[in-house]
């Protein structure tokens, strides 16, 4: 709340997401950001799709293009 009464930083070392729904391509999966990082989970799919990790520099790559 601090950060939308005019506070210019928020109070946290990371911050988490999760998004439950998937898509054909894609099942769901949830992110954690801290810092220049950002790690995201794909969650497994079925036996014949596991699960994914991708790690990003978003400062480097803000287009998240470069795991």
């Amino acid at each position: 709340m601090p950060l939308f009464k005019g506070g210019n930083k928020l109070n946290r070392d990371a911050i988490y997401c999760y998004f439950p729904h998937g898509g054909p391509n894609r099942p769901c999966g949830g992110w954690v950001r801290q810092g220049d990082y950002k790690l995201i989970r794909w969650y497994e799919y079925g036996p014949e799709q596991k699960g994914e990790y991708e790690l990003y520099n978003l400062r480097e790559d803000i287009g998240e293009q470069h795991d």
